[in-house]
Parts: C-alpha cells; sequence; structure tokens
C-alpha cells in the first residue's frame, strides 16, 4: 500500500470507477479521499468513457471483485495509452483488470453469489472499505512527507 499511496500523493485528482457493488465502493472511496483532504470523484456506470481526456495529473483506482467487467476493462484500456496510473482493487491478482493495472491490490475473500431469478453478488466488501481507508489515510500522510 505505501507503493500506492507514494503514487496517489503526487497526482491532483483520484478518479474512482466501479460498477454495482464496487460501483458504490467507488462512491465511498472518493468520499473518503474528500474527507481525508485529496480530490477525487467516481463514476460508477458501466458507460464510463474510455476516451475521456482526463486532467494531467489524474490518477485511476478501478474497483472490481471479479476482476472482468468488459466495460470496465475497455475503457481503462483505452485510458492507458494516455499514460494514466490506474490501481486496481479486485479479489485476485490473476483478474484480467488486475494484470492491466500499473498496481494492483488483491484481498482473497470467499465469493458468495446468490442465485435465484437473477445472480446476485453478495461477496463482503469489508476488505475493500479497509484498504481504501488504509490507503486514504496513506496517502495524505505521504502528502505532508509522514510516510
Amino acid at each position: 500500500l505505501h507503493h500506492v499511496a507514494e503514487l496517489l500523493a503526487t497526482q491532483n485528482q483520484i478518479l474512482f470507477v466501479g460498477m454495482g457493488n464496487s460501483g458504490i465502493m467507488a462512491d465511498y472511496g472518493c468520499r473518503y479521499f474528500n474527507n481525508s483532504g485529496i480530490f477525487a470523484t467516481a463514476m460508477n456506470t458501466h458507460f464510463f468513457p474510455g476516451h475521456l481526456n482526463l486532467p494531467v495529473g489524474c490518477a485511476i483506482i478501478a474497483l472490481s471483485v471479479e476482476g472482468e467487467a468488459e466495460m470496465v476493462i475497455k475503457s481503462l484500456e483505452e485510458i492507458r495509452l494516455h499514460h494514466v496510473p490506474v490501481v486496481s482493487i479486485t479479489n485476485s491478482k490473476n483478474s484480467t483488470l488486475a494484470k492491466i493495472s500499473d498496481y494492483s491490490i488483491a484481498y482473497y475473500i470467499q465469493r458468495e453469489v446468490a442465485m435465484g431469478e437473477h445472480k446476485v453478488d453478495l461477496t463482503s466488501q469489508l476488505p475493500v472499505v479497509y484498504i481504501l481507508e488504509a490507503l486514504a489515510k496513506l496517502t495524505a500522510a505521504a502528502r505532508k512527507g509522514h510516510l
């Protein structure tokens, strides 16, 4: 986490990206980073436009349990052409999202899926909350030169 925090401390803006439960975590991460004095925004839609001209000094934190959300991966592949650093937080370092990221943080937890009329992901997001909070605190400390 320290290496990621050092990277994020040099950026002017953090963009959180996620869909579904990971989109909610993207919103939470955005809010927590902002409360820590770090400018952040969140996009939690699968219509994330990969052709955006992101501001200089922007990094992306992409959240996904499986790390296989096709729309997010496609968009990030386009954005990476502009040399924007990407950090992924997923449940597996072997996911596609983790592999295309500059930094990958994996949290291995048992997946829980409820099958009924619709497939519903019930996998706990507690590891993600911990990672986001720790990362925000470490990034704030790095910005003050205390890391």
